[in-house]
C-alpha cells in the first residue's frame, strides 16, 4: 500500500508541475502533445488512486485504513481541482482555431465531383 502512495503522491507532484509550466508558457496556447501528456497524466493518476482505493478497503488495521481514506479524500479533492484547470487551457486554444471541416476535407482527399479515379 505504500508503494501506491508514493506512487499517487509523485503523480500528483508532477501533474502540478506540468500545469504549472502550461500556465506560465510564454508561447500562449500549449500544444495537442503537451495537452495529451497531461491527459494521459491524469489518467494513470485516477487508476493509481483506484488501485490504493482498493487497498486501503483490504488494510486490516483501522488507524491505517482510516488514514488511507483520509489520503484518498485528499487526493481525490487534488484531482476534482485539477481538471477544471486542466480543461481551461485546452479550451481556450480549440476556440481561438478555425473550424475543421471534416467532410470538405474528405470529400477534397477523395475527388469527388471529378474525372480522377482512385482505382
Amino acid at each position: 500500500m505504500n508503494t501506491q502512495f508514493n506512487s499517487a503522491l509523485k503523480q500528483s507532484t508532477s501533474i502540478k508541475r506540468d500545469l504549472a509550466g502550461l500556465s506560465s508558457s510564454s508561447d500562449g496556447a500549449p500544444t495537442p502533445a503537451v495537452l495529451g501528456s497531461l491527459s494521459a497524466s491524469l489518467t494513470a493518476f485516477s487508476r493509481t488512486l483506484d488501485e490504493y482505493s482498493a487497498l486501503a478497503k483490504q488494510e486490516l488495521n483501522p488507524a491505517k485504513q482510516e488514514k488511507a481514506h483520509e489520503r484518498l479524500r485528499n487526493f481525490r479533492t487534488e484531482l476534482s481541482q485539477t481538471g477544471p484547470s486542466c480543461s481551461a487551457p485546452a479550451l481556450h486554444h480549440l476556440d481561438a482555431r478555425e473550424p475543421v471541416r471534416p467532410r470538405l476535407r474528405l470529400a477534397h482527399h477523395r475527388h469527388y465531383g471529378t474525372d480522377e479515379s482512385l482505382w
